[in-house]
């Protein structure tokens, strides 16, 4: 323009001709496309922006088309996989990378992928090209054209392998911890019921026995076969307390439940 400013026009060139058809020059029909030439570059822009975070994503992110065809494979893909992009674009990702016993059910999410219904959070096993066996997180969503068209479906995920494992581990470690303890606790059950209370039942006898003994010792062996019966009683309910007799034969809710009972009938 004559202020310098660069301006983007639409031209339509038509040839012009006189009354005899003769060509006399040519007529031109413009339309300034300035701004909208702006919008598209923006637009163009921001596009590369995106594939580029995408591309450079610290997750696995990946592409596929209609015929379940990869068409997008970023960087922590091939990194986590082994394989690179070159490799995998054109590749069927459910034949190609699942494993046998999952190829199904990711079929099947991919399937509803592309009938418009996404799924979160599904774990799904992958081959990596050393054939290693990874766990991924995957999000699946829909993926459209401007004119709102399924074209394919968009896979985000997250490598949990290390993370499973550490908390089957963790499981595992814990299971073995609860048997210790259970363990442990029969063991202290069965040895103030068995030794404890087995030697104080004897003393009792012994006290009723000797109970028949001459009058003036009758007093002082009342009180202690008192308190043998008392010591009795404590020792079973220390033993009932460590391995309540409800759990093997009702079963953990049973037995709490039975357990709050009695809390609240004692207050």
């Amino acid at each position: 323009t004559k202020r310098g400013e660069k301006v983007v026009v639409l031209l339509n060139a038509t040839t012009r001709r006189n009354v005899e058809g003769n060509i006399i020059g040519v007529v031109g029909v413009g339309q300034d496309i300035t701004e909208i030439d702006y919008i598209r570059a923006e637009k163009s822009q921001i596009a590369d922006e995106l594939t580029a975070l995408i591309d450079t994503a610290n997750a696995p992110i990946f592409g596929i088309d209609i015929k379940g065809n990869v068409n997008e494979w970023n960087q922590k893909a091939a990194e986590i996989t082994g394989y690179s992009k070159e490799e995998v674009l054109g590749k069927t990702f459910v034949e190609t990378y699942i494993t046998a016993d999952y190829k199904a059910s990711v079929q099947d999410v991919l399937d509803r992928a592309l009938k418009g219904t996404g799924t979160s959070n599904y774990e799904v096993p992958v081959y990596t090209k050393s054939n290693k066996k990874l766990m991924v997180l995957l999000n699946a969503t829909t993926r459209r054209n401007v004119r709102g068209e399924i074209i394919g479906v968009v896979g985000v995920g997250q490598d949990i392998t290390e993370m499973r494992s550490i908390k089957q581990k963790r499981d595992q470690l814990a299971s073995q911890l609860l048997v210790l303890q259970e363990e442990e606790r029969k063991r202290i059950s069965r040895t103030v019921h068995d030794e404890l209370g087995q030697q104080l039942a004897l003393l009792k006898i012994s006290l009723e026995l000797f109970h028949a003994s001459p009058k003036k010792h009758r007093e002082l062996i009342t009180k202690s076969i008192t308190t043998v019966k008392d010591c009795i009683r404590a020792t079973r309910q220390i033993s009932k307390d460590l391995r309540p007799p409800q759990l093997d034969l009702l079963g953990i809710q049973d037995a709490l439940e039975d357990h709050v009972s009695q809390l609240r009938n004692q207050h």
